[in-house]
């Protein structure tokens, strides 16, 4: 949602940071011509099965999505209280059925066309390099949509890099956001300083 607030209506923003998420037009188009991501997103294709994920999800007090979180993510990442949280957030009404439906929706859209406008907000793009979801290449292909951008590069994290390590992520936002409007972003990525724009698939 990030991406397309900052694309459709730029001038009510001074900067934005996205972490692990691509540019809607990119994830589109990887998703159709990149098997190893079409890989990575089997288990949002399996969502798209009516009533089936809202079952197998809910049972055992959201087990399956417990060992998910755990299994994707570096070990200690997620500690009981975390668990617990998040127990409570899938177990409101209407909320298990609403994060599935939002799968759905990113499917039933696939094959309409999307803005093609450039990102002229200051963006920060902060990437788990071990994300199991999505591949890096859809880091560099969205930094590519950017005007003005940064990549950080999280070599050891995943998708879910603001539990392994919020410091550095809390250190980099508010650093990020404490800029002068009008500055270049001239934050050093640990992976490369000048990510390839050549990574996304031939339209």
């Amino acid at each position: 949602m990030a991406w397309s607030a900052i694309e459709r209506f730029a001038v009510w923003f001074d900067r934005c940071v996205i972490l692990n998420a691509p540019h809607p037009a990119v994830m589109q188009i990887f998703l159709k011509q990149d098997l190893g991501q079409i890989w990575r997103s089997w288990y949002a294709l399996a969502f798209l099965i009516p009533g089936l994920p809202e079952f197998l999800l809910k049972r055992n007090d959201f087990r399956l999505l417990e060992r998910s979180l755990k299994a994707t993510s570096r070990p200690g990442a997620f500690d009981h209280s975390d668990m617990e949280l998040a127990r409570a957030a899938w177990g409101q009404p209407g909320a298990l059925r609403s994060m599935i439906l939002w799968y759905r929706a990113s499917f039933r859209t696939l094959n309409l066309p999307l803005p093609d406008l450039p990102i002229i907000v200051p963006t920060l793009i902060l990437w788990g390099v071990k994300d199991r979801f999505l591949g890096s290449n859809l880091a560099r292909s969205s930094y590519a949509q950017c005007q003005d951008a940064s990549i950080e590069w999280f070599e050891d994290a995943t998708h879910w890099m603001h539990h392994e390590e919020p410091e550095r992520v809390n250190h980099l936002i508010l650093e990020f956001l404490s800029m002068t409007k009008g500055d270049k972003i001239g934050l050093t990525s640990t992976r490369d300083d000048h990510p390839a724009t050549g990574d996304m698939p031939e339209v």
